[in-house]
């Protein structure tokens, strides 16, 4: 998925090995409570893979 699919809150992105992870708090807006902590992996910033729940 492309970096504008992802909807999340307060993105952080660490680089370790040449893997970016996206961690982010998931909502359908920011107006509404906290669904999940989610994580995608990339190599390039733009092209993602995940969602991948790391708390509920």
């Amino acid at each position: 998925m492309k970096s504008e699919e992802i909807n999340i809150r307060d993105p952080y992105v660490l680089l370790s090995e040449g893997i970016y992870y996206l961690y982010g708090t998931r909502a359908k807006t920011c107006w509404m409570a906290a669904s999940g902590f989610d994580c995608y992996t990339s190599t390039d910033l733009i092209n993602w893979d995940g969602m991948i729940l790391c708390l509920p």
